[in-house]
């Protein structure tokens, strides 16, 4: 390649030519090289490549945690179109709206889910492609592709007509617990820019494509997202670890079974995990208790955690069984990652709730100025920072008026008037306490945390005056 393109595409096609042997992904008995997951992908990217086919395509990702799902995410990347993380609970008119929303044009299924879509397909005249993924559930439809036949129908490098670069388009949608969903919109170089700034190896990405063949030499991490895909924290745990040339291992269970965890932990000496909080906490910690000696689990390095918070009680049992471990406490939303971070080690465990700042935060005051304490002041007044700038070099004093409020990058008009994609702005960020000078304290409605589902809460999101209830919203990646 003569010249990086800025494009998660790249990196991984990179990562591919330099360890093509090395494993990328693991579901069960099924296993796939690098060489396997960039081969399959250009045939996805092939088969999205229809007669009709344009930069305004999108495709939908309507799969439970699989190989599938970074192999078409990663056909999309290739082809410079955004594929939409669907939430797979979603029915009939949710998915719909969901789909009409984003301008879906083709939509990857997994079989069990054949029966949902073969309601929806009528009355969604934009969806004019579906390949269906074997699951052992339902047959392919006649109406659908095969996936397995899409991903052989391509040998070498897949290019669209209109390229691929850094300006592409990359959509997050919320998972509209409280509204309907929204379509948070990134730049893949955003993206990229983001998942490198995160990853225990980062390139260099001034000489981006030597950097990376370089850092392949290091160990490569093992990594299980226990939390879904679909859900911006899975998703993003599983492309830190490719963004390493590591490898991602699936569950095969659609919910989360923590003895499948264990042995799969076990089997393979996964190093990385992403959960959701609490819940999943409690449900590893409760079988690990019950089953002392039966899982050698230590191979645990990093646990990476957004959704909901994680209690002090659970980080000190995680770190009594993963004593090498360091559990990542993201403070993070779909509109902004790395806003801050909380780090849990066996010697340091943090109260809960309390973030260190990621190097691009800034914190605003109500004119768009940097918030700035004096060193000297030894206990500063606890206050309430209204407006929060989150995005690599976004130093807002050198920013113009119409940026200083956006959170994930510069402003960019939605692709229709009428739809919701939104890069956030105005007051509608999350409230934070400021405790001391270099920390950031996560308040609740009526500042307290509060419950979801069983698990702990941990922010509040304002609308801008005038903007339905449906946005006001918080959601975790």
């Amino acid at each position: 390649m003569s010249e990086f393109d800025w494009n998660l595409a790249t990196v991984w096609e990179t990562i591919a030519e330099e360890v093509p042997n090395a494993p990328a992904q693991v579901h069960g008995e099924r296993a796939f090289s690098w060489a396997d997951f960039d081969e399959r992908s250009n045939g996805l990217a092939a088969a999205l490549l229809d007669d009709r086919a344009s930069r305004d395509d999108r495709v939908a990702l309507y799969l439970r945690n699989s190989p599938e799902y970074m192999e078409v995410q990663h056909a999309a990347f290739k082809i410079g179109i955004p594929a939409v993380n669907t939430n797979y609970r979603y029915r009939d008119e949710e998915l719909r709206y969901l789909f009409e929303d984003a301008d879906v044009t083709s939509v990857v299924f997994h079989g069990s889910f054949t029966e949902t879509m073969e309601g929806i397909r009528p009355r969604s005249p934009s969806l004019r492609r579906f390949i269906h993924v074997d699951d052992g559930t339902e047959p392919c439809p006649d109406w659908a592709v095969p996936y397995e036949q899409a991903a052989a129908s391509a040998a070498g490098q897949v290019r669209s007509p209109w390229g691929r670069s850094g300006e592409d388009l990359f959509l997050l949608y919320t998972g509209g617990t409280t509204g309907m969903p929204k379509g948070v919109m990134w730049r893949v170089e955003d993206m990229l820019r983001q998942v490198n700034d995160v990853a225990e190896v980062s390139f260099d990405l001034g000489d981006a494509v030597a950097s990376i063949r370089a850092s392949l030499s290091r160990s490569r991490p093992v990594h299980v997202s226990c939390s879904p895909m679909m859900h911006g924290s899975g998703w993003f745990g599983a492309v830190i670890a490719m963004h390493q040339g590591g490898t991602v291992a699936s569950l095969v269970q659609p919910s989360l079974d923590p003895a499948e965890l264990l042995d799969l932990i076990d089997r393979l000496r996964v190093s990385s995990l992403t959960i959701a909080g609490e819940v999943f906490a409690r449900r590893i910690l409760a079988m690990l208790e019950q089953h002392p000696e039966r899982w050698d689990s230590t191979s645990i390095r990093d646990v990476l955690t957004s959704g909901g918070m994680l209690s002090e009680a659970s980080k000190r049992s995680l770190l009594e069984h993963w004593p090498q471990a360091s559990i990542l406490d993201g403070f993070s939303s779909s509109e902004g990652f790395g806003m801050g971070w909380s780090v849990a080690t066996k010697e340091d465990i943090p109260p809960t709730g309390r973030f260190r700042p990621g190097r691009n935060l800034r914190v605003l005051d109500e004119e768009g100025r940097r918030r700035v304490r004096s060193r000297r002041q030894a206990r500063p007044e606890r206050q309430v920072a209204p407006r929060l700038l989150q995005g690599p070099g976004k130093d807002p004093a050198h920013l113009p008026d119409d940026r200083r409020r956006t959170i994930g990058g510069p402003r960019r008009p939605r692709h229709r008037a009428r739809r919701r994609h939104h890069p956030v702005d105005g007051p509608g960020f999350p409230l934070h306490q400021l405790r001391r000078r270099e920390d950031l304290h996560r308040r609740g409605r009526g500042g307290h945390p509060r419950s979801r589902g069983g698990q702990r809460r941990s922010g509040r999101w304002n609308p801008r005056p005038g903007v339905g209830s449906d946005r006001g919203r918080h959601h975790q990646p």
